[in-house]
């Protein structure tokens, strides 16, 4: 069996699965530098990759020893202070490759309220109240119940960063939109309306669940075969030339494989090769596409695609939606769609945002639950005057007739 190595605080060690060494190793990422409270284990394809990257990273971790340390006790540090030290932490990952730039901007912006609105208090004086009065005042101030939830998210991040777990924090409920979703003929009369790498770029999201920005950001190095011979598209991390940072997946899970149809890959792997990216700028073929939604309204309003008589709002994230409707509809294993879609096993985002039935594939699904009561009524008339006679005409209509 290979042998562990160590780089500064971090550990190289072999990827062992029931005991046996799969080939690849991972780095042992200890988790006083988490946000989690649990370590983190980044898998490698080789030792000399893993070694590398450790390396690389006990660097960095050591110019920045003061900003990855352990927080304080809880009782002894406030609200802000904490952010702070976690926020330092999100921007040491990305650093590391561990976090991309778009993700790290997100998470920073929506700690801005919370640093706000909690400001010095100390973290084992807050309470629910405190946060209800949080979800209140950004209530009152007209935020969306789906952005105030992100926020949450990033409080229980910053309180599991500290080592807190005396809070709970509650996401604001809310009811599931009843969405109808357009139909595979609708998507295909869009789609026939669109011109060039915008109709593929677009089926890209409706057939194989892409997002957007994972879309937009396609190279051709993301185009393969499978050893059957099946194409497909990997959604991988995106080293960019020249001073742009690189591009990374959403998340370890948007890091994926999906199978796409013969046609679809030869359409694309056909188009002249004029920039790394797939679908370049117009203007400037050094950046990818940045955004097709007039292109996409415009299609909805040619292909007369209409809901409740007005042309219906068409957005790219419409077709990545479509495309897990469509999968659940087909009765596909939640968690394959979710591996397809680059959702973690078991997220309920999945369910709420991107899974959207018409009422007859419901409908159907009741007809199998739908219950006989001829008998039960038999029975209840049993509690009638005439009830033996009944029961013994129903007993005798289900005794096999008379051979002779």
């Amino acid at each position: 069996m290979s042998a562990s190595e160590k780089v500064g605080p971090l550990r190289v060690r072999p990827h062992i699965v029931k005991g046996v060494e799969t080939g690849k190793v991972f780095v042992d990422i200890p988790e006083r530098y988490s946000d989690t409270g649990g370590r983190y284990r980044p898998l490698f394809d080789n030792r000399k990759e893993a070694v590398n990257f450790a390396r690389d990273l006990e660097k960095r971790i050591r110019k920045k020893a003061t900003t990855v340390a352990p927080p304080a006790p809880a009782s002894a540090q406030t609200f802000r202070k904490t952010a702070e030290d976690w926020a330092a932490l999100q921007r040491l990952k990305h650093d590391a490759g561990q976090k991309g730039a778009g993700a790290l901007e997100t998470e920073l912006n929506r700690a801005k309220p919370l640093k706000a609105h909690f400001g010095n208090r100390k973290l084992d004086r807050l309470q629910e109240r405190d946060v209800l009065q949080y979800k209140r005042d950004r209530k009152t101030a007209g935020i969306g119940r789906v952005t105030i939830n992100a926020e949450l998210a990033v409080l229980r991040r910053i309180l599991n960063h500290a080592g807190s777990r005396h809070l709970t924090v509650a996401p604001v409920p809310g009811q599931k939109k009843r969405h109808k979703p357009p139909t595979p003929a609708e998507v295909a009369r869009i789609v026939s309306h669109l011109r060039g790498r915008f109709q593929l770029v677009v089926r890209l999201m409706a057939e194989a669940g892409l997002r957007p920005d994972e879309a937009y950001h396609a190279t051709w190095a993301w185009f393969g075969r499978y050893r059957s011979g099946k194409p497909y598209v990997h959604v991988q991390w995106i080293e960019v030339p020249g001073d742009q940072d690189d591009w990374f997946p959403k998340t370890q899970s948007s890091d994926r494989c999906v199978p796409i149809s013969e046609d679809l890959f030869q359409r694309i792997t056909s188009l002249e090769r004029t920039s790394m990216w797939v679908f370049p700028s117009p203007r400037s073929p050094e950046q990818p596409i940045a955004s097709i939604r007039k292109s996409l309204l415009a299609a909805a309003r040619e292909a007369d695609v209409t809901r409740d008589g007005r042309p219906l709002f068409v957005t790219p994230k419409l077709f990545r939606k479509f495309f897990g409707s469509m999968l659940a509809a087909a009765k596909v294993d939640r968690s394959v769609i979710q591996d397809l879609v680059g959702h973690e096993r078991g997220s309920p985002v999945t369910e709420m945002f991107y899974i959207f039935l018409e009422h007859a594939a419901e409908q159907e699904a009741v007809q199998h639950v739908q219950l006989d009561l001829t008998r039960a009524n038999l029975a209840i008339a049993g509690n009638g005057p005439d009830s033996k006679a009944a029961l013994r005409a129903f007993l005798q209509a289900q005794l096999p007739e008379s051979a002779g």
